[in-house]
């Protein structure tokens, strides 16, 4: 279990919204706009995850490992720019921009776009907050 933090309740917040999405994506078959949220979201969590990995292994058996030192730098740095390179740029160029302006024109009675498009911006505004942490 994770402590609690002061960005928990977005933390809540941020899987409701998620799961809704993806719950709501399949069940419109709008599955390739959900795929679509959840590569550029997860790419992310690799470098986030592979960092951590490194932050563990720095001191084990006692001793302290200077290269997952170095990796957990580098990792750190390659995450602040994934992050903003796929949440904070490619997922409104291409995310947002189809599900709010290409969709009407192809499509101007699209079931439940007011509420996709909420959803998804509300995701974008935490993926902000969350930068701004990083």
């Amino acid at each position: 279990m994770d402590a609690w933090r002061k960005d928990s309740v977005v933390m809540i917040l941020h899987h409701l919204v998620t799961f809704t999405l993806i719950l709501f994506s399949y069940a419109f078959r709008y599955h390739n706009i959900g795929i679509l949220v959840l590569f550029h979201h997860d790419v992310n969590d690799i470098v986030l995850e592979f960092s951590k990995l490194n932050v563990y292994f720095k001191t084990r058996g006692g001793t302290y490992h200077r290269v997952n030192s170095i990796i957990t730098d580098i990792g750190s740095v390659l995450f602040s720019v994934s992050w903003f390179w796929f949440r904070l740029y490619w997922f409104p160029m291409k995310v947002l921009y189809v599900t709010c302006c290409s969709s009407l024109e192809s499509n101007p009675d699209i079931p439940f776009y007011f509420f996709f498009n909420v959803l998804l911006f509300a995701l974008t505004l935490m993926n902000i907050y969350w930068f701004l942490l990083i």
